[in-house]
């Protein structure tokens, strides 16, 4: 320049040096020198993504190299706030910040800033820590569930990035294409109408690309009591002092509580004359009387439901003489009328039949003057003569058995 001064328009990095500036004249020179040091502003030169994922409980590094004169210095900060080296979180002399055994609190924006005297220059990345699943506490391991009903076994997980729900039983994987199976969105296995093969451990898996993690469900199908025949009404018939059992035929799961009734009323285990089974299914009497005749019920409950069985016992009492009103030998004047009587009773009722003298008496076969009631339990001699002598049988009949009642008749002339 016309004064002398040195003027670089563009300073670049190889002007930097020592300039020296000479002047002269007749009366001598002098000199002075001058260093020049050139400013680069910082310039970060990693290749980093924007984003960086990073599985929970791995080490992560986020280079951040960065180039400038004179060199820069370089921080980091976590979302706004600056990151200070420490055992977990240290920064190297590249710049580059170590993550030691990455937690979730470790997700967030990671701002890179390299300063030097010229300036600055910024880079922001991402962290996003990949967390495998977990499977919550308050998934519960157990479901019950009436047959023909709906359930759905819930599975609740957690992790980032969402988990996919795999169900399976019996290491077979459930696709969900059935008629009654179906996963809905959030993992849910739904079953309809529920089956008693449907019963067993079912598996949900919970996975990501961080990892998986499993629970083991168990679904129990319980059936409401089920009785084969229940309408049909079981008839017994026991002879007076002989033994009987009773046998409820319930299917069901779980269990059921079976009770037994008489005549509506509560049948008490106390009572010594009857015994009940340890399942209760088997009832059994040890000795008959009459005050066990009537209508058993057995009835057997669970969560499911109930269901009843209708027994009718009759007890038989096999024809018996009632001495009270049995004479063997009957006499009658001639001409006289008489009425014998059969002194034969049970339970039910019995039949009576009469022969005389070992000929059968019927409304078809009778003897002259010689007829049988209305009921048909006793003999009627309207006059009697002396062919009406003899032997007079009554038989009795019903379930228990029979009797014969021989009555001697003499006519007196």
């Amino acid at each position: 320049m016309p004064d002398g001064s040195l003027e670089i328009v563009t300073p670049q990095m190889n002007h930097a040096g020592q300039y020296t500036c000479h002047v002269s004249n007749l009366a001598g020179d002098d000199r002075i020198t001058y260093l020049l040091k050139i400013h680069e502003p910082p310039k970060i030169i990693s290749d980093t993504s924007d984003s960086i994922a990073i599985i929970l409980g791995l080490t992560l590094e986020i280079p951040c190299r960065a180039v400038g004169t004179p060199e820069p210095a370089i921080t980091w900060e976590k979302d706004g706030f600056q990151i200070i080296s420490d055992d977990i979180m240290h920064i190297d002399a590249t710049g580059t910040l170590r993550i030691e055994k990455a937690q979730s609190s470790h997700h967030g924006i990671y701002h890179c800033i390299a300063t030097n005297l010229a300036g600055s220059d910024e880079r922001n990345t991402l962290v996003i820590v990949q967390e495998p699943p977990i499977i919550s506490p308050t998934t519960l391991s157990n479901y019950t569930t009436v047959e023909g009903d709906r359930v759905e076994l819930r599975c609740f997980a957690s992790a980032n990035p969402s988990p996919t729900i795999i169900w399976s039983r019996k290491g077979i994987p459930i696709s969900g294409d059935t008629p009654r199976t179906y996963v809905t969105e959030d993992g849910t296995l739904v079953i309809d109408n529920v089956e008693s093969d449907d019963a067993g451990h079912y598996i949900c898996k919970a996975s990501n690309v961080a990892g998986h993690m499993e629970k083991v469900i168990r679904l129990t199908v319980i059936m409401p009591p089920h009785i084969p025949d229940q309408e049909k009404i079981v008839m017994e018939s026991v002879v007076i002092g002989q033994p009987f059992s009773l046998y409820c035929p319930v299917l069901s799961i779980p269990q059921p509580q079976i009770t037994w009734h008489l005549n509506d009323r509560l049948i008490a285990e106390t009572d010594g004359n009857v015994v009940l089974s340890d399942d209760r299914r088997h009832l059994h009497v040890l000795k008959s009387r009459m005050i066990d005749a009537g209508s058993y019920e057995c009835v057997a409950r669970n969560p499911a439901g109930d269901s009843a069985k209708v027994f009718q016992v009759e007890i038989i009492v096999p024809p018996n003489l009632n001495q009270s009103t049995h004479e063997m030998k009957v006499t009658v004047l001639e001409n006289g009328h008489i009425k014998l009587g059969c002194p034969i009773s049970g339970i039910p009722e019995p039949d009576i039949v009469w022969l005389v003298n070992g000929q059968f008496l019927g409304e078809d076969i009778t003897k002259r003057d010689v007829k049988l009631a209305s009921d048909g339990k006793s003999v009627i001699i309207e006059s009697a003569q002396l062919e009406h002598e003899g032997i007079y049988t009554c038989v009795g009949t019903n379930k228990g058995g029979s009797l014969d009642v021989h009555v001697h008749l003499t006519v007196l002339d």
